[in-house]
């Protein structure tokens, strides 16, 4: 197969074209789905953008990669990037670890939440009452404070630690001092 490098570099501009050009069509889905996916999460919480680069960036260098591999006689296997169904720590992670997850997912909802439809409420809320003036502050930094007293919290509880369990009331317990 002859790969043209001007095309290949047209490809590889586009987050897993350049894969699916060199016949990697699995490896090529996937870097496309999970640019796309992370595009779409960034409409609704923007700072997720910052993974964007680093998707395409990926991309575009594993497709000159992938090229470099062919030339020299080395044909590495189409597959998937992701095996969740194979990869079990995940699975063992959010098994034990629900809860914390759960959480994270409420935390990111309720921030999108308030990113993208009660902080426009609050504000015209702020401009129709002139005597709420000083939330303005507050306002332009709510994101940040919650986020501030979240990981306050966090830090306060792992100080604290986990309680010692007392150990069982029974009769024939005693002391080390007490020799009765």
């Amino acid at each position: 197969m002859r790969i043209n490098g001007f095309f290949l570099f047209c490809c590889a501009c586009v987050p897993g074209a350049g894969q699916m050009y060199l016949g990697y069509m699995k490896r090529g889905l996937c870097l496309i789905s999970l640019f796309c996916l992370n595009l779409m999460f960034c409409m609704m919480l923007p700072f997720l953008g910052v993974f964007l680069p680093v998707i395409w960036m990926y991309a575009f260098f594993d497709s000159f990669n992938l090229r470099r591999q062919l030339r020299t006689g080395n044909f590495p296997m189409d597959d998937y990037l992701f095996h969740p169904e194979q990869d079990q720590t995940l699975a063992r992670l959010l098994h034990a670890r629900h809860r914390l997850a759960g959480w994270v997912l409420v935390a990111i909802g309720a921030y999108a939440l308030y990113e993208n439809f009660f902080s426009y409420m609050l504000w015209d809320l702020l401009d129709a009452l002139p005597q709420l003036m000083f939330l303005r502050g507050l306002m332009n930094n709510l994101p940040s404070v919650v986020v501030a007293v979240v990981l306050i919290l966090a830090g306060l509880h792992l100080v604290r630690g986990k309680k010692e369990p007392l150990p069982p009331a029974d009769e024939d317990y005693r002391d080390y001092g007490d020799q009765k």
